[in-house]
């Protein structure tokens, strides 16, 4: 603009024939104190244009800021989540005490409805481990700890911190940390908790909005895709009758 604006005032007073061209508007000004009155304006439209650039810019840097912080919590969430999961692995004593293991099993010869779900859940304190609740705790503990990573994705997403792309690269390296073992135990414990977790409709609202999410993000699709726990996920599906709702 600075060199169309010298172009003018070289033209308009080193030109005879320029000056005598008549535009729509009318002909250029020989007047001085036109062109300092355009002079003016065109500064101030420049000082405009360079507060809007340096405004991109601060957003730009703000917005890296707050990408750089997330990583930084993702890290901390990621290494307590692995802390969690060893927590869970030491209170194996052998592999027929695995909690995850003992799921599959039981779901394998379970036919269960909405009820069963709650009660499949809660049979491994109350049947397996013999009233003792501690590993029960550490399980569920464990699977609401993902919850509020994944919630916590969202959450920065929502916010436009996080791109679409970017945010379904986190879900996923959850979802990498956990076999299909784990992945069926954590569908289980879904289903269960939208039929017996806080009551209320707002609740199971805020449910299905997880669970979109989740299946939006492809978080049970190794799961889904494997033919060795085919039956186990129908089973679950069809205990909780959610059909779309569903997390897969």
């Amino acid at each position: 603009m600075i060199a169309v604006s010298a172009c003018l005032f070289g033209l308009t007073f080193g030109t005879t024939w320029f000056r005598e061209v008549e535009f729509p508007f009318g002909t250029f000004s020989t007047d001085m104190g036109d062109w300092g009155d355009f002079a003016t304006c065109m500064t101030g439209v420049f000082a405009f244009i360079s507060v809007l650039l340096a405004f991109e810019a601060f957003k730009g840097q703000v917005l890296a800021l707050k990408r750089n912080s997330f990583d930084t919590l993702f890290s901390q969430l990621f290494a307590h989540h692995i802390k969690l999961y060893e927590k869970i692995q030491d209170a194996h004593v052998s592999e027929e005490e695995n909690i995850f293991l003992y799921y599959c099993r039981e779901i394998k010869e379970s036919i269960i409805d909405k009820n069963g779900l709650n009660a499949l859940w809660r049979s491994y304190v109350d049947e397996y481990s013999k009233g003792n609740k501690v590993k029960y705790e550490n399980l569920k503990n464990y699977f609401k700890f993902i919850y509020h990573e994944v919630d916590i994705i969202r959450e920065y997403e929502k916010e436009g911190i996080l791109t679409r792309g970017m945010a379904k690269k986190y879900v996923q390296l959850i979802q990498a940390q956990m076999n299909n073992y784990e992945l069926l135990c954590y569908l289980l414990n879904q289903l269960e908790y939208y039929y017996f977790g806080k009551k209320g409709k707002v609740d199971q609202e805020h449910q299905e909005k997880y669970y979109k999410y989740l299946k939006r993000n492809d978080f049970f699709k190794d799961l889904n895709d494997s033919r060795s726990f085919v039956r186990e996920v129908e089973i679950l599906l069809k205990a909780a009758d959610l059909g779309d709702k569903a997390p897969l």
